[in-house]
């Protein structure tokens, strides 16, 4: 039989470990966006001309 404190704390933990790689998730979209936007603006001037 499991603790039920130490089922409480494993979904706790599970939860956190979820969130962590929604974040980095994220920060790895936001990163490849703001570099894409750079890229862009130093070589759209090029491009549009």
């Amino acid at each position: 039989m499991i603790d039920p404190i130490f089922d409480e704390e494993y979904e706790f933990l599970e939860a956190v470990g979820r969130g962590q790689l929604w974040g980095a998730a994220i920060c790895v979209v936001l990163s490849i966006l703001s570099c894409g936007l750079w890229i862009g603006m130093l070589f759209w001037p090029h491009v549009s001309h």
